[in-house]
C-alpha cells in the first residue's frame, strides 16, 4: 500500500524523497516460486516455516503468557477448519443452485483477508523515480527462488 502511495503522490506532483518497506514483499516477488516445486513442498515449506515463527514468538514470552498464546493459536487453528469447512458448504450450496445464508463471524472476516490477498496478488507495482529500500527481518521463503538483493 505505502508503495502505491508513493507512486500516485509522484504522478500528483509531489516529491517522494524515501520510501522504505520493512519485511515486505511484492506480488511478483511471491510468484517467484522454485521451478518444480510441488504443492505438497510449498504447504511443507509453509508449515516449517509457521512453526518456526511460533517456536520463535514462544521464546520471548513469560510461562503464562506462553500458555495463552498456545490456547490462542488452537482457537486461531479451530477457526481456519470452520471457515474451510463454511466455504467448501459455501461452493456445495452454490454447485446446487442453493443459497447457503448463515456464515460465522469468522468466515465474513477470513472471506475479507481472501479478497484482500486476491487483491494483493493482482497488484504489479509501476515504477517510481527514485530509490526504494526494502529491509528484510526474516529469512527468505523456502520455497522462492533465491534473491541475493534480499540476503
Amino acid at each position: 500500500m505505502a508503495f502505491e502511495i508513493a507512486y500516485q503522490l509522484q504522478r500528483n506532483g509531489e516529491e517522494v524523497t524515501f520510501l522504505a518497506l520493512i519485511s515486505t514483499s511484492t506480488p511478483d516477488h511471491i510468484r517467484n516460486i522454485r521451478p518444480n516445486l510441488t504443492k505438497f513442498h510449498r504447504t511443507l515449506y509453509n508449515i516449517l516455516e509457521r512453526i518456526e515463527l511460533e517456536i520463535d514468538n514462544l521464546s520471548f514470552l513469560s510461562a503464562r503468557k506462553k500458555v495463552i498464546h498456545i490456547l490462542d493459536r488452537i482457537i486461531r487453528t479451530k477457526n481456519m477448519f470452520q471457515y474451510k469447512l463454511e466455504d467448501f458448504l459455501n461452493k456445495l450450496f452454490s454447485m446446487l443452485h442453493l443459497r447457503y445464508k448463515w456464515h460465522t463471524r469468522g468466515y465474513t472476516l477470513e472471506k475479507s483477508v481472501d479478497l484482500s490477498d486476491d487483491a494483493y496478488m493482482a497488484y504489479h507495482p509501476k515504477p517510481l523515480k527514485n530509490e526504494v529500500h526494502i529491509i528484510r527481518v526474516s529469512r527468505q521463503k523456502r520455497e522462492l527462488v533465491f534473491n541475493p538483493a534480499f540476503g
